[in-house]
């Protein structure tokens, strides 16, 4: 039995809300299902090169920003007796055409080959791709917050749910001002949450050594705090809350060097400080913030 190396990549963009997957379909073999870009990493070949070089030869695209590294997973090909194990990245994109065709002009096992691009819901590609190709999506994704999501943000900061424990009693204009900012930050990293195809609310992490202004004073630089709401009123108290901070803590995990997460709720905020016990922090004091009276509570990551 043979074992090899694969990448994969999961390409997102967002189409007035709803998340989308780029996928292709053979010209040449018209009866095989849709495909995400994936190849076999070379030999000595660093894995996020290796994905960069898929990209490039299977669509003509050069993406030049990695989101963030997803997991692997193991599938078995059967016709060839191969156990491919599968590394997933994660690339969001906001400036690609709705479809184009790409004829492969390099490469042993696909030179020649035309590939038709083209985008699916995400829910709608799970249904379709070939080989187990869908089996990795995740059920939530996380989006850079960028000037063109931001108007999500500004409908969910007028919620009550949201206003309860996230009113910073500014107008919108002062705050759109202050979540630009940390679009280029190398403190805080915002982004949208989308549950399948559709936004539905916000988290950041943010380096909590760096934070300042109050928050986290004498913290090593191996520790991140995240905050967490979710905007879509009709999804609270639903256990969005729990799975969605789950996948959150692998995303960090996965692609940073940290040693604990920290998360600090109002001590009256009573759904999430169940959420996070059940997400595997672990109260440790109450604080005095800038905020005022929160419940400081820990996750130590498996290094």
């Amino acid at each position: 039995m043979k074992i090899k190396n694969k990448v994969l990549a999961y390409i997102f963009r967002d189409n007035n809300g709803v998340k989308e997957l780029l996928v292709f379909d053979h010209q040449d073999y018209p009866e095989v299902n849709s495909q995400v870009i994936a190849g076999t990493v070379e030999e000595g070949e660093n894995f996020e090169l290796a994905i960069s070089r898929e990209i490039y030869e299977e669509s003509g695209l050069m993406l030049d920003k990695l989101s963030y590294y997803l997991g692997q997973y193991t599938y078995y090909k059967k016709d060839a007796d191969e156990v491919q194990k599968r590394y997933v990245y994660v690339f969001n994109t906001s400036d690609l055409l709705d479809k184009w065709i790409h004829t492969v002009s390099v490469g042993q096992e696909d030179k020649g080959l035309v590939f038709e691009y083209y985008w699916l819901a995400v829910n709608e590609a799970q249904k379709v791709l070939v080989s187990e190709m869908g089996n990795y999506l995740p059920e939530y994704f996380f989006e850079s917050l960028n000037e063109n999501n931001l108007m999500h943000l500004k409908k969910w900061l007028c919620n009550p749910h949201v206003k309860e424990f996230w009113d910073d009693r500014k107008a919108w204009e002062q705050l759109q001002i202050e979540y630009i900012s940390k679009i280029s930050s190398k403190v805080v990293r915002p982004f949208i949450i989308y549950f399948q195809d559709i936004a539905i609310g916000y988290i950041q992490f943010y380096w909590a050594s760096k934070v300042g202004n109050g928050w986290w004073e004498n913290y090593p630089d191996d520790i991140v705090g995240i905050d967490i709401y979710i905007g879509e009123k009709k999804l609270i108290n639903k256990g969005h809350g729990t799975k969605i901070i789950k996948e959150f803590m692998s995303y960090l995990q996965n692609n940073f060097q940290i040693s604990k997460i920290v998360i600090a709720p109002s001590v009256n905020n009573f759904r999430a400080i169940s959420c996070y016990e059940k997400c595997g922090f672990v109260v440790n004091k109450e604080i005095i913030t800038p905020d005022g009276k929160e419940l400081l509570m820990e996750y130590l990551c498996q290094i």
